[in-house]
């Protein structure tokens, strides 16, 4: 191919032209290889953090990406009041954690997470119990009760139904709601 190129510029072309289209050759085939390496990193990219499934039951693939943007096209369109971006983002989040069904993992918000952090720090005190989040029902169940606590002279037993606190209906809250209205 070369040869052919070669033959026909010295034929019909003066020296400034061949030299034009030799440069021209070189930079064309730099910035054809940037080009195919930019378009494969790319590619790669878009695999690796977008799998391409159709099963919108993995929280990491198109189809489920799709749902969630037409929920909150949705939401967008038919909310009434301001729509709570950061609040949206938590509740997803605690949403896929709960989707465990793990009755030790939770999920926190910074200011969630500094409060337990707070709680935690130093002597422990509350009622005397041990409580998680009861999957069937939503609210929280007693897991134990210790000897010679106020929960026992209450007469909370294990597997009781944590109701209400004070009034306030503990169905969906958090071990930590619960733990700071006690």
């Amino acid at each position: 191919m070369q040869f052919l190129l070669d033959s026909y510029t010295d034929l019909f072309m003066n020296e400034r032209i061949k030299k034009v289209l030799e440069d021209f050759s070189v930079r064309s085939f730099f910035a054809g290889v940037a080009c195919t390496v930019l378009i494969a990193l790319a590619a790669a990219l878009l695999f690796l953090y977008f799998p391409i499934s159709g099963n919108a039951r993995r929280p990491d693939s198109l189809a489920a990406m799709k749902k969630v943007s037409e929920v909150e096209r949705l939401i967008r369109a038919k909310a009434l009041d301001e729509v709570d971006g950061g609040a949206q983002v938590d509740a997803m989040i605690e949403g896929m954690v709960a989707g465990l069904d793990d009755l030790y993992a939770d999920y926190y918000t910074k200011e969630e997470y500094a409060e337990v952090r707070r709680s935690h720090a130093g002597r422990m005190q509350g009622i005397g119990v041990v409580i998680a989040q009861d999957l069937e029902t939503g609210y929280l169940r007693i897991i134990s009760v210790q000897d010679d606590s106020p929960a026992q002279k209450a007469g909370i037993q294990e597997d009781d139904i944590l109701l209400s606190v004070g009034g306030e209906d503990m169905a969906g809250k958090t071990s930590t709601d619960a733990a700071a209205a006690i």
